[in-house]
Parts: structure tokens; sequence; C-alpha cells
């Protein structure tokens, strides 16, 4: 290596190139050792202090508004609410038109007595002992139009059959206009002696006020009982 060197650089070349390689070779080893032999460490140069930091800047102007997402689902049912106050009343409302009027009751009319055709109907019963005799009130509670005479009120028996003036039975009491019918359903030894229909009079006249009437019944010989309905028919 030194003879070709020598070839082109000659002599004083040389000495100056060996002089420069040991000056390179010495300083590469302090530098990897830290010394020449005398075993003093390097000092590390000083860590540079940081540059002043910077200002923030300006925020810039918001973006435009991004596009409309898609609808969420539809969340849980809440629990319900507790009840409100109650609030103030309302002001009154206007009055509403007038109805229609309705049908005539039956069988009121504006005389307050019972119209031709109308039925009232009731019911009886008595008990009486040995040659006893008792008064049964029979109370219309419509008045008639006018009393009733013998010849329209009557009496039948459970045995007896129906008629053209009292066509019904005590089941189901019915009379014909102007009539009254006493019915008997039950009947247990009963009215042996006799049994009338009557005015409310001290003399037992036979016929009705418009009122109503005495239903006198009359026993002799042994107890009996019965039960019926009536039917009158204005």
């Amino acid at each position: 290596m030194f003879s070709r060197l020598y070839k082109h650089v000659g002599t004083a070349g040389l000495v100056v190139a060996v002089v420069a390689l040991v000056a390179a070779l010495g300083g590469g080893a302090y530098a990897a050792t830290g010394s020449f032999g005398g075993g003093a460490k390097a000092t590390a140069s000083a860590k540079g202090k940081p540059g002043p930091r910077g200002k923030q800047g300006k925020t810039g102007p918001a973006g435009p508004a991004g596009a409309k997402g898609d609808t969420g689902a539809t969340g849980a049912a809440g629990s319900k609410g507790d009840t409100g106050a109650t609030g103030p009343a309302g002001p009154k409302g206007d009055p509403g038109a007038k109805g229609t009027p309705g049908v005539t009751g039956q069988p009121w009319v504006p005389d307050n007595t019972l119209p031709p055709g109308a039925t009232l109907t009731g019911a009886w019963a008595a008990g009486i002992g040995p040659a006893g005799a008792s008064r049964l009130p029979i109370s219309f509670s419509i008045p008639l139009a006018a009393p009733l005479d013998a010849a329209h009120v009557h009496y039948l028996k459970a045995t007896d059959p129906p008629t053209t003036e009292c066509p019904g039975d005590a089941a189901d009491p019915s009379a014909a206009s102007g009539h009254l019918c006493v019915y008997t359903g039950i009947e247990l030894e009963f009215f042996a002696s006799s049994a009338t229909i009557t005015h409310f009079d001290e003399a037992e006249t036979a016929g009705a006020d418009v009122a109503g009437a005495d239903f006198l019944v009359a026993l002799q010989g042994a107890s009996a009982s019965g039960a019926g309905t009536w039917a009158v028919t204005g």
C-alpha cells in the first residue's frame, strides 16, 4: 500500500499522509475510549434548552352541517306518570236545544182518573175464625171517573168459570170496561156464608166507590182462609 502511495505523492506527500493517518486513528481512539491512556473520562456537552412554545392559532370557522342521520330505533315506553291535579271548572255551557215532547204516560190523564179501557189490578187475602167476618179493603191507586153499582161488581170463586164481565182468573185478573171483578185463587173451606163487594158505608151497599170498595166476607162454621186478586177497568 505504501509503495503505491509513494509512486503517486512522493516522499513529502507520503510523510503528510502518514501523519494525517496517525492523527485520525489517535482521535478516533480517544473518542471511543474517552482517554489517551490516562483514564480521564470525557465530559458530555450540556443539553440545549427547549425553545419557547408557539402560540395557539385561532379556531377556524365552523364547517357546513353534515347530512341528516337515519332515525334511531324507538325507545322503550316510559313508566306511567302521576295523575295531575284537577284543573279548575270550566265555564257553564249554553243550554241545549229543547227536546221533542214525550208520549203521554198511561194511565195518567189531566183529570187524574182512570181512562176508559185502562185496567188496575191488585191482590187480597183473608183469614177468618169460627163464625167470624172480615172486611178487606180494595183500594184503587187511580180513582174511577164514577162509582160502580151492584150490577158492575162481581165475586168469582175458584171454581167459577170466566164471564163476559170477568173474562180472567186469579192468575191473570181482568175486567170489562166499567166493571170490578174479584177472583179467588186459594179457597180452604171458604166463605160458606157469603162474600160481597160493598161501598164504604154503614149500610154495606153493594157496589164500589171511585177510590175502592169493601170486600166483606162472612163465615159460618169452621175457620177458613182464602186469597186472590182483583181487576177494575175504567
